[in-house]
């Protein structure tokens, strides 16, 4: 959330996420890997693996940076990595990104 952001950047504007789409099947593959090669990174509600939002969409977040030394230091909580693995609707073949709903266009 926002707040965390302020606080690990001083108050100090910057980037808090950047996201990426995957593949199908690519999120759980990035999940072993941060978790076998970068587990510090992974931040405490993504420890169990990606979230699943039904019928729309799968996240991980990760940390961007450690703060310190790579796998020695503690994750910097400032910025994340977002990748997130879409999932198609049945019904009309679009994406439903979680929390997004269809609307008619105007």
């Amino acid at each position: 959330n926002v707040d965390h952001f302020y606080n690990a950047h001083s108050n100090r504007q910057g980037i808090a996420v950047l996201a990426f789409e995957v593949g199908p099947n690519c999120l759980q593959q990035l999940f072993e890997r941060y978790s076998k090669l970068h587990p510090k990174l992974l931040p405490t509600e993504y420890k169990r693996g990606p979230k699943a939002y039904e019928n729309e969409a799968s996240v991980l977040e990760v940390c961007a940076y450690y703060k310190g030394e790579c796998n020695t230091s503690i994750a910097d909580e400032g910025t994340r990595l977002r990748f997130l693995e879409r999932c198609v609707s049945k019904e009309d073949g679009t994406c439903k990104l979680p929390g997004v709903v269809s609307v008619p266009a105007d």
